[in-house]
């Protein structure tokens, strides 16, 4: 699943504002109870 958000911030606080956003959204997501695949995806038995 991507995710994508557009927003617009004072300079210099872009990464304030999206370490917030991101932070919500994990937790939305968890208390829903969907769980996130961390990255990188290892899937047994696969060989690359």
């Amino acid at each position: 699943m991507v995710i994508r958000g557009k927003f617009k911030t004072k300079a210099g606080r872009q990464f304030q504002i999206r370490k917030a956003i991101l932070a919500k959204v994990r937790l939305t997501l968890q208390e829903n109870g969907i769980k996130l695949v961390p990255k990188p995806l290892q899937v047994p038995g696969a060989q690359g």
